[in-house]
């Protein structure tokens, strides 16, 4: 799968880190830190994950609603099936199912 970099500057600046990879100038760890800064990865969330994921965190689908900064009848559709999580919002969903809602409090 091609990678889909930010912008062209995050693709050149991932190649670098890349290349001093290679030459084992910096470790895993700066890499992976490099992958999260450049490239856009964009999960899929089922209804059921979503739903799951709202209640894992305990709250009303207002609660939710408002972290995520959208309307609260996106996150019901969401769940539905009828609508998807675009842009900012699947981000944010993969911030708070990695970390918790907490991370945008």
């Amino acid at each position: 799968m091609a990678k889909k970099y930010r912008s062209a500057a995050m693709e050149m600046a991932h190649k670098t880190a890349s290349n001093l990879l290679g030459l084992d100038l910096i470790d895993k760890e700066t890499m992976s830190a490099f992958d999260v800064s450049c490239l856009f990865t964009s999960e899929a969330f089922t209804p059921h994950e979503l739903e799951a994921l709202r209640k894992r965190e305990g709250v009303s689908h207002g609660v939710f609603a408002g972290y995520l900064n959208v309307p609260e009848c996106y996150v019901r559709d969401w769940e539905l099936g009828t609508r998807k999580p675009v842009g900012p919002a699947i981000r944010l969903l993969s911030l708070i199912k990695t970390k918790g809602l907490s991370v945008l409090a």
